[in-house]
């Protein structure tokens, strides 16, 4: 199952930086490189909040498509032109940390102009789970572990976060399910990742 889901990974990971080549290699000429791209994604992600704040949510939606452009293509950009490096691969998950917090302070600004704690309670769960879902790959690696597992990752949520704010034009209520939801399946991945670590730390312990 996962060699299955590493191998769909790679291939939608061949097609999208096929797909933005042309737009990689404007960006090539204007001199646009891949920290930079990387910088321009937490500020759209900055312009969420302030446009929900303002209850703009289509403005809100057009910046938070932005920055998921920005995450795909910083990576798609490093590849292509082979300007990948260690500096670069830690800028940008770190640079990744302050655009969710803001993506998901946005819930909590409309739970608090809607006055409605279960969002706001769920909605801080859901940025924990975010957050302790990077945090575990990221330390299991720095113990040498390779992790395999986490089915509800970075890119499933900002699509998730995508469809949510465009139910939001439509359908608070809808929303707050879907945030709910969010909750669920950022904290589950987070446990996930959790016993994976343990399981393999216990093996190694048996050796």
């Amino acid at each position: 199952m996962v060699k299955y889901m590493l191998s769909e990974s790679k291939q939608v990971r061949d097609f999208t930086q096929n797909f933005l080549k042309p737009f990689c290699e404007i960006l090539a000429r204007l001199k646009f490189s891949p920290n930079i791209i990387s910088f321009l994604g937490v500020i759209f992600s900055f312009f969420v909040v302030v446009f929900l704040y303002f209850d703009n949510i289509y403005l809100a939606l057009l910046f938070l498509i932005l920055a998921s452009l920005c995450d795909i293509i910083d990576g798609s950009l490093a590849r292509i032109y082979n300007l990948k490096s260690s500096f670069g691969a830690f800028l940008d998950s770190f640079l990744d940390r302050y655009s969710d917090f803001f993506i998901f302070f946005g819930i909590l600004i409309i739970a608090f102009k809607k006055q409605d704690i279960l969002l706001f309670i769920f909605g801080t769960l859901a940025l924990a789970g975010a957050f302790l879902t990077s945090y575990a790959k990221a330390r299991a690696e720095s113990l040498g572990i390779k992790m395999k597992v986490g089915f509800f990752e970075r890119p499933e949520r900002i699509i998730f976060l995508i469809v949510s704010f465009l139910v939001l034009s439509y359908s608070y209520f809808l929303f707050k399910i879907l945030i709910i939801i969010l909750a669920i399946f950022t904290n589950l991945t987070a446990i996930q990742r959790f016993l994976f670590v343990k399981k393999v730390l216990q093996k190694k312990l048996k050796v």
